[in-house]
């Protein structure tokens, strides 16, 4: 038992230490503190640069990264794998807690039966980990797909009404909000950062890799290339998001149809039959 004692005591007090050395998501960063960290770029954590060292190949980093952007936060891999290690260890925390009141009910002998129920524990917070950042980004993948037709429109009548597109899209920025907006939003920090339009609306598509906003920004870019009308371009692209959403939406009807047939499976149609077959039993218990 002290062994497992020491085990356990060693696991709580390392995930305390990432808990507390670890960035806080809702601390704010001012300008200052953003500029200061450009100019002179401070170190990782201890923490963060182990995991970055230990992880094998670059291809995961950048996938990780990638996945970050999808989900709408900033694109950090080592934060993403401290938050891994933390559903990890609480995972194996909650687990060792169950094993010790195993041990203490006397439902189990050895410690060591018990590394398997360890083992499953841990490695479901790593899986929790990582089905939580991909929901976050089809979440917001989604949102951007049923906001493309309202902001296609609100651009064409800014642009008919005489605005360049970059005003057009400062325009709305201004006045809306939204996960598509956001992503403008980021365009008109690009362009102000020196990356030319082209460049900043093909940031879109990376960080939205849907097949409607990515013929969205491939027309804008072609017009802007070829010199066509961009208003054209934004209507027919308006109708073109209004008909794919409303295939999203059917699609998502057909696959919720087996989920509304639970209900009335197994409540309803048990109730009418009962309903329906409890009085002619009832006559024949009488009957007999």
């Amino acid at each position: 038992m002290s062994g497992v004692g020491s085990l356990f005591g060693l696991l709580f007090g390392w995930g305390a230490y990432l808990l507390v050395t670890s960035r806080s998501p809702w601390r704010a960063r001012t300008f200052i503190k953003r500029v200061e960290d450009f100019l002179h770029p401070q170190p990782l954590p201890l923490p963060r640069r182990w995991l970055l060292r230990h992880v094998p190949g670059d291809s995961r980093l950048l996938g990780i990264a990638q996945r970050q952007r999808r989900a709408g936060l900033p694109a950090d891999p080592s934060a993403h794998l401290l938050s891994v290690v933390i559903w990890c260890a609480s995972g194996l925390g909650l687990g060792s807690a169950v094993v010790v009141l195993m041990l203490i009910g006397g439902t189990v002998h050895q410690p060591a039966a018990a590394l398997p129920l360890l083992v499953v524990c841990a490695a479901s917070g790593w899986l929790l980990a990582e089905r939580r950042l991909d929901r976050a980004g089809r979440r917001r993948q989604t949102r951007a797909a049923m906001e493309l037709p309202t902001v296609a429109e609100s651009l064409a009548l800014a642009v008919g009404a005489g605005a360049a597109l970059p005003h057009a899209i400062e325009l709305l920025v201004r006045r809306e909000q939204g996960v598509l907006v956001d992503d403008l939003a980021q365009v008109l920090a690009d362009i102000r950062d020196g990356s030319n339009m082209d460049r900043a609306l093909a940031g879109v598509a990376e960080r939205l890799p849907l097949l409607s906003i990515g013929r969205f920004v491939d027309a804008l870019r072609i017009a802007l290339e070829r010199g066509t009308p961009v208003v054209d371009v934004l209507h027919a692209q308006a109708a073109d998001a209004r008909s794919e959403a409303r295939r999203l939406l059917l699609e998502k009807a057909g696959r919720r149809e087996i989920a509304m047939m639970v209900p009335v499976v197994f409540f309803v149609l048990p109730a009418v039959v009962v309903v329906a077959l409890f009085p002619g039993f009832r006559e024949l218990t009488v009957l007999v």
